[in-house]
């Protein structure tokens, strides 16, 4: 159940950032389907620049964080 919320907060996360970086008025547009496309993307390398930055934050080596 965790993941699934997890997954969603990231897929959310992403739709965020690129309606963010790709505005339109906030009823529907013919570019939401486009967006909801992106939005997993979006969200997982945003997820995934997270997780490193804070691994380098917290003192792990950029090598160990890579491997």
């Amino acid at each position: 159940m965790l993941a699934w919320i997890l997954l969603l907060t990231i897929v959310a996360a992403g739709f965020a950032l690129v309606r963010a970086l790709w505005p339109a008025p906030w009823r529907w547009s013919p570019a939401d389907p486009i967006r909801v496309a992106l939005a997993p993307a979006a969200g997982l390398g945003l997820a995934s620049l997270l997780f490193y930055v804070v691994r380098i934050v917290g003192g792990m080596p950029p090598i160990a964080a890579i491997g």
